[in-house]
């Protein structure tokens, strides 16, 4: 099941959109018109994938590729605030199947929310729900 239409919490009529099998695209006029966002850094080909949009920080987006073995990179994707909507894949993790954006814990060197996924790390055979509160730097 892809899910991977999203509409932007922050500016109305902002909808991200990432196709099974092509670009990832933004509408800023509430779905009339897109925009695929060249050199995105998602992969292509993508089954049961899963897009995120961070309610508590703008800009922010989040997308795991799905369970797809056995070729090519997977895992969780990241398009930070000021990236221009280009996503950059954490090396951490081997595979995502499913994520979830949440609360920060609030403590100190915390980032405002929490990234949990259920997947691999890599090196890991085990597979679980996985979280982490400092941008994906580390997991849980």
């Amino acid at each position: 099941m892809q899910r991977s239409l999203r509409a932007d919490p922050f500016v109305p009529d902002k909808y991200y959109l990432k196709l099974y099998a092509g670009g990832f695209h933004v509408s800023t006029d509430g779905g009339v018109t897109w925009n695929e966002v060249q050199s995105s850094g998602l992969p292509n080909w993508v089954i049961n994938g899963q897009l995120e949009v961070n309610y508590n920080v703008p800009n922010d987006l989040w997308f795991a590729d799905g369970y797809r073995p056995p070729s090519g990179l997977h895992g969780i994707y990241h398009s930070a605030p000021g990236s221009n909507h280009v996503f950059t894949r954490n090396p951490l993790v081997e595979y995502a199947y499913t994520l979830a954006l949440g609360a920060g814990r609030g403590l100190a060197g915390d980032a405002p929310y929490t990234v949990y996924f259920y997947g691999k790390l890599v090196g890991d055979s085990a597979w679980g729900v996985f979280r982490s509160t400092n941008e994906g730097a580390s997991w849980d």
